[in-house]
């Protein structure tokens, strides 16, 4: 078990500042970033590698607007649609439900009493069950404006979760800032 500020899950749309805020939690607080999806991309890389798109993986699945855009070497899927689909189709639905919670929690729990964490993209029931079970919180970000990328199963969750703490991201980036650190202050 941990203290509340050694595991924080971030929970929201696409777009909302889910990632801003973890590496601000990085940057100022030592927290390590982490993401349930780092297992599903690693999946996909060797993938992206056959049909030769190795070097452009990363700013592929990094990148807000390109991983929305169709790929011809995958029958016009964008990068979103085949890690949804690797990670919830195949995962959760024919391996088992928290195949990927299970991973990035045990990488989690065998380091978080060193450091703590900050798990940047919770999307399921389950990943807040676990996050919570290990001692951690959920922050959901709300940002006006910002609604889900697609109606899969995976952006769905966020809208009717009641989390430990909402932040709105209704203003400008430091002003985000000053919010995680008043979040931050009040738990020490």
């Amino acid at each position: 078990m941990t203290t509340k500020n050694q595991l924080i899950g971030l929970m929201g749309a696409a777009g909302s500042g889910k990632d801003t805020v973890g590496e601000h939690l990085a940057v100022n607080y030592d927290y390590i970033p982490t993401a349930i999806a780092y297992t599903i991309k690693a999946m996909l890389h060797p993938l992206f590698e056959a049909v030769g798109l190795e070097e452009d993986f990363w700013e592929i699945a990094e990148d807000r607007v390109k991983k929305e855009q169709p790929i011809p070497q995958f029958g016009g899927k964008s990068f979103r649609r085949l890690a949804q689909t690797l990670g919830t189709e195949w995962g959760r639905n024919c391996v088992g439900d928290s195949i990927w919670c299970d991973i990035v929690l045990d990488r989690v729990k065998a380091r978080q009493h060193i450091w703590p964490y900050v798990i940047t993209d919770v999307r399921f029931e389950n990943e807040v069950q676990g996050i919570l079970e290990a001692g951690g919180v959920i922050w959901k970000i709300e940002r006006p404006g910002i609604e889900s990328v697609s109606a899969h199963v995976s952006e769905s969750f966020a809208k009717v979760y009641c989390p430990d703490v909402i932040i709105q991201n209704d203003g400008t980036l430091e002003e985000l800032y000053s919010k995680v650190d008043a979040l931050m202050k009040e738990r020490k």
